[in-house]
């Protein structure tokens, strides 16, 4: 039962790192694009509108990739959580006093 529960925490712990970093990868991408706008835009005279609003845009992405990157390591800890926890389960092949069915 214990290998039951240890191995779906690291199957969703997995699931949830996989998730979060595709999601990761597509806003940060857009992240650069919108980054790149906004310095065109600082480089030039601009309206002040214009860079409040590229500035607010390139600052969501900004967030959407730091929350996508916290699921992500929260993800890889709860992999990695189950994974030790099945590296701590007793062997099979050893008896109830780590006798091994020796004598």
């Amino acid at each position: 039962m214990r290998v039951l529960v240890l191995s779906l925490i690291v199957a969703l712990g997995l699931v949830v790192a996989l998730v979060c970093g595709y999601y990761l990868l597509h806003d940060w991408s857009a992240l650069q694009a919108s980054f790149a706008r906004f310095e065109q835009l600082a480089a030039r005279p601009s309206s002040p509108n214009a860079l409040a609003i590229a500035g607010a845009r390139q600052n969501i992405h900004r967030l959407n990739c730091f929350a996508e990157g916290v699921g992500l390591l929260l993800g890889a800890i709860l992999a990695a959580i189950g994974v030790h926890g099945l590296c701590l389960l007793p062997s099979r092949s050893r008896g109830p006093h780590g006798s091994g069915g020796e004598g």
